[in-house]
């Protein structure tokens, strides 16, 4: 009994850490995205930039607490984001199509925002 209560115990432990996953953003993720190629040099409201630790958008930054892979082109992404003098916690979640050059935020399904890679390609480690 008294080896059931201390497996029980590490694994109340350990809980917590596999519930938040990873915190860096898988490498096909990572990269400069815009509503367009045009939009690529001109910062806009589609602007975003995914590194492995935050990601950009155009008048915020999140930084990432967690990453749920949920398949190969599909992943969760827990922040914590500050913009126009504010803190929030948010999750983002991006599909990337098969070739690897667009990315889909569903995070609001019913307004899914898709978004080209910038010919600068990936960024950060």
């Amino acid at each position: 009994m008294r080896r059931c209560r201390s497996v029980a115990f590490a694994l109340s432990l350990a809980a917590p850490i596999i519930a938040q996953g990873q915190a860096t953003v898988p490498g096909q993720f990572r990269g400069k995205w815009a509503g367009s190629q045009a939009k690529c040099h001109v910062p806009s409201e589609s602007s975003l930039a995914i590194y492995a630790d935050r990601i950009d958008f155009y008048e915020s930054r999140g930084r990432v607490l967690a990453v749920k892979v949920v398949g190969e082109g599909d992943v969760e992404v827990e922040l914590e984001s500050s913009g126009e003098g504010q803190v929030w916690r948010s999750t983002g979640h991006f599909r990337l199509s098969e070739d690897r050059r667009s990315l889909t935020d569903v995070t609001r399904r019913e307004y899914p925002t898709v978004r080209v890679r910038c010919e600068e390609g990936r960024v950060g480690p």
